[in-house]
């Protein structure tokens, strides 16, 4: 390896006495060549032709290979030990290149007063331990602990969204991809991590959010892994992440949500979009809304479940359709309803008597406040495209895109918009505290609501501009 600090040596390797860099080359001033090592000022040996200093530096270069602990003199004369340890590179920000990015060596060092010392924490580091770390493959470990360990502590839909990025790109990876789950859990390292993000991201064009979410996989598994001793040490969680682009939030103008009110009076689940845009129900909590959890009189629902579909064990429950715990603990809370969504509850609880009553035993009654003909709940894929859609069409609040078969009309908002839409109103439009919103939306805290729906309102800072030219407008 060429010496760029002195270009009369041609190679550099670690010395396996002293453990400082040691040079091999020839001398141009006198044309022999040497030996000499660059923490000394002197050379340490001069040779008659390069194929003698050729094959000392093979000797050196093998000493070194053979044993990675170094001894260390120091200048008062005391003796100490070194390992040095290559695990791998990982891809970090440079400013200066064209692409930003460039691979940085990960070394890991340790010197120790004996060599028995730094021998135990370089078989450490190198996973010798005691306790042999496992020989098995990543992939078949991640999906065995998402099943045996995660799967009871995750939400149904948690757990199906882990195992599909884990099945997509570890243990069944795109073509070109680097194949991660065939790798031995002693043998990860970051540079392997890193390689495969870096492809999912420039190649297959993931997003941050679904990097991020493929590992939390990985450095859950690899954390359960090195408590059990099954490895060392959690390269995961030396990996560098993709920041998170921040999205922005989208909501319907108020002109839009009457005219989108307007054209839901002729859906059958006219009062299902009220409680949604006046209430501020996540979709979940509100297909997953009992009659039991209703107060008409009192105007309010209590949100206790949610429902869910995605992850759901069909031996477990063959309906297809399970109800789970919300999103948060303050998710179950008290909603109080206006007046008008109210009425629609009334009236659509007539109507689902009616169809009870035709059917009779037919029926099947599971106590759900939004159902379809058949009592059975609502699945939100179904309820988008078949209702949704076809209001926000008649709306004008969307575009039709495609040719042919695939000529469909396509939204302007998510069905998810339509809780945005109620937290934006109530404290753009309506000016309630961020307090009461956040409460009403079970945020886990009024920061996120404030972070999420208060933003940057261009009316809020003219509004300040002009109070402070109010209070010191005639100083000027």
């Amino acid at each position: 390896m060429e010496n760029r600090k002195n270009p009369r040596l041609e190679h550099v390797l670690p010395c396996p006495t002293c453990g400082a860099e040691a040079e091999v080359g020839c001398r141009k001033d006198s044309g022999e060549l040497t030996k000499a090592g660059v923490h000394r000022a002197r050379a340490d040996a001069v040779f008659e032709d390069s194929d003698r200093a050729m094959q000392l530096f093979q000797e050196l270069k093998t000493k070194a290979k053979r044993d990675p602990i170094q001894k260390i003199v120091l200048r008062d004369g005391t003796v100490r030990w070194r390992f040095r340890e290559y695990r791998g590179r990982r891809l970090v920000k440079d400013p200066q290149r064209p692409d930003g990015k460039k691979w940085k060596q990960i070394i890991v060092t340790g010197t120790y007063d004996t060599k028995r010392e730094a021998k135990a924490a370089w078989e450490k580091v190198i996973g010798r331990e005691k306790g042999n770390p496992s020989r098995e493959l990543l992939g078949p470990y991640l999906e065995r602990f998402l099943l045996n360990v995660k799967k009871k502590s995750l939400r149904p839909r948690t757990f199906s969204d882990y195992m599909g990025v884990l099945r997509r790109y570890v243990l069944e990876p795109p073509p070109g991809a680097p194949k991660l789950g065939e790798i031995r859990l002693r043998d990860l390292t970051v540079h392997d991590i890193d390689e495969l993000y870096t492809f999912l991201e420039e190649k297959e064009g993931l997003s941050p959010q679904t990097i991020r979410s493929l590992h939390a996989v990985l450095r859950q598994g690899l954390q359960r892994a090195q408590k059990v001793g099954d490895v060392t040490e959690n390269v995961a969680a030396l990996v560098d992440l993709p920041p998170l682009k921040s999205k922005e939030v989208v909501y319907m103008t108020t002109e839009e949500s009457k005219r989108f009110l307007q054209e839901a009076k002729k859906d059958r689940y006219h009062a299902l979009w009220l409680v949604l845009l006046t209430g501020g129900l996540r979709p979940g909590e509100a297909l997953g809304l009992l009659w039991d959890d209703v107060d008409l009189d009192g105007a309010t629902v209590q949100i206790q479940k949610a429902l869910t579909r995605r992850g759901v064990d069909r031996d477990e429950h063959p309906e297809g359709w399970a109800l789970a715990p919300p999103k948060t603990t303050e998710a179950v809370r008290p909603v109080v309803l206006p007046k008008v969504t109210i009425r629609a509850l009334r009236d659509w609880r007539a109507s689902q008597a009616r169809e009870q009553l035709q059917l009779g035993a037919e029926y099947r009654n599971h106590g759900f406040v939004f159902t379809n003909e058949f009592g059975s709940p609502l699945d939100g894929a179904n309820l988008y495209s078949r209702n949704y859609r076809r209001i926000c069409e008649r709306a004008g609040l969307g575009q039709w895109t495609g040719e042919g078969k695939r000529r469909r009309f396509k939204p302007t908002y998510r069905l998810y918009s339509l809780r945005h839409t109620c937290a934006t109103q109530l404290i753009h439009e309506a000016k309630l505290d961020a307090k009461v919103v956040s409460e009403r939306l079970g945020h886990k805290s009024v920061s996120f609501t404030q972070d999420v729906y208060v933003g940057k309102d261009p009316k809020r800072q003219k509004e300040a501009a002009e109070a402070m030219d109010a209070l010191h407008g005639s100083s000027g």
